[in-house]
Parts: structure tokens; C-alpha cells; sequence
């Protein structure tokens, strides 16, 4: 996550659409007094600053946010703490309003039914203990993939822009004329934990096809996705 004041963006990360390199890249366009959260094994490849400003300053703290740190002992969950892949209205409650009204809100999304694929040998990186990709998508007692509430608040989409994995490099690039500067380089990570690379079509029967096109109906109908 990002909150850049230096250019007046608000980058909001998903999970497994290529987020990493889009925050890494940039991260370079941030000044000292922007909000990086940080991104774990990956800050090797950061362009820019180190991760900076998580912590809400104490003189804009409200009472609702006291009582919740009594109550919860997390500032994350206190809402004074930004993180990684933190929604929307998690970010709206911490910033002014006219930042959140007037910054370029920036978010990244992907084909569901490949991006099911990515999480699954991101999630499960031991070929000899890893579940059948059919019975990961079935078990419905793991976590699932929230990023339609990532970028979007009480179910309509509150980003400006939304990258899409699939034309990643160009709609990065594009983020030139939004932004009014030149777009750092855009780093490549976490592309090395998917042995299989054939089409992600091919791992898909009927039934889990159904299962994903179920799960995720509002970012396929929001973007135009198909299998």
C-alpha cells in the first residue's frame, strides 16, 4: 500500500495480479514524507525509498481509534497502522477526506480463473505436499481472494484506475500521463513459485470452471473477464 502525497496517488494492492512489482515500481516516485508499507522478501528489488510513515501520528488519533486499541492491542486493527493490502475503506477512514476525494486511486486486477492458478503454487510452493489443484479449489474452509473489497466500498469500485495483469506493462506505463512524470522501471517478482505453465484453462474441469466463475462473479462482471 501506498499513500504518495509527493504525486498524489493512493496505490491499493491485491493479491496475486502482480501488485508486488506495480508497489515496488512505484515506490520510486515517493518522497520522505509518503507511506510505503513494506512488501517481505521482495524490498531487494524496491526502487525508491524503504518502507516509511505506517503509523498514524498521535494528533490524529480519534477516540473511536483509543477505544479500539484498549479493546483490540493492534494498531493495524485500531486503524492507526497502514499495511500491506489494506481495503479501500480502511484507507478512507485514515487519510482526509480531500486526500481521499482528490488523489489518484490506483488498484490492479486479473483474470480469476488464472489468477486461482497463481495463488495456488504461491500458497503451496512444496510440490511433494501439495493438494490436487481441483481439491484446493473446492476446499472451502481456506482463505479466499478478497480483492473486489480491496478496491471497492460497499460494493461499488472506488478506484480511479484499475491495472489489469493481463496488459501489465502497458497499463503501468500509461500511469505516466495520469500521474504528470516519467514511471520508474517496473520490476519482476514472484513469477518463479508456478512450474506448470501451461494455459490455466487446462487445469480446470467443469465443475471447479463454475466454482471460480461463482466465487469471484463481481470482479468477472465488473471487468469483462471470461474463461
Amino acid at each position: 500500500m501506498i499513500l504518495c502525497h509527493t504525486h498524489r496517488f493512493i496505490f491499493l494492492k491485491t493479491w496475486k495480479t502482480g501488485s508486488t512489482s506495480v508497489e515496488l515500481g512505484l515506490g520510486g516516485l515517493c518522497g520522505p514524507g509518503d507511506v510505503i508499507t513494506p512488501v517481505g522478501h521482495d524490498e531487494k528489488d524496491r526502487i525508491g525509498p524503504p518502507p516509511q510513515n505506517q503509523d498514524l501520528p498521535l494528533s490524529k488519533w480519534t477516540l473511536r481509534n483509543w477505544a479500539m486499541l484498549v479493546a483490540l492491542r493492534s494498531r493495524r486493527d485500531a486503524g492507526v497502522k497502514f499495511y500491506n493490502h489494506m481495503s479501500a475503506k480502511e484507507v478512507a477512514r485514515m487519510v482526509p477526506p480531500d486526500i481521499w476525494r482528490d488523489y489518484l486511486k490506483i488498484s490492479i486486477e486479473r483474470n480469476p480463473w488464472d489468477r486461482e492458478v497463481s495463488h495456488y503454487y504461491w500458497r503451496l510452493r512444496n510440490p511433494k505436499t501439495r493438494p490436487p489443484f481441483r481439491d484446493y479449489v473446492l476446499d472451502t474452509k481456506r482463505k479466499m481472494i478478497n480483492n473486489f473489497d480491496i478496491y471497492s466500498i460497499d460494493g461499488k469500485i472506488v478506484a480511479d484506475v484499475v491495472l489489469r495483469n493481463e496488459r501489465l506493462a502497458a497499463d503501468y506505463a500509461a500511469l505516466s500521463e495520469r500521474l504528470g512524470c516519467a514511471m520508474p522501471p517496473l520490476p519482476r517478482v514472484k513469477a518463479i513459485y508456478r512450474e506448470d505453465r501451461r494455459p490455466y484453462q487446462e487445469l480446470f474441469d467443469e465443475e471447479t470452471r463454475a466454482v471460480i466463475a461463482r466465487r469471484y462473479a463481481k470482479e468477472i462482471e465488473a471487468f469483462g473477464y471470461t474463461f
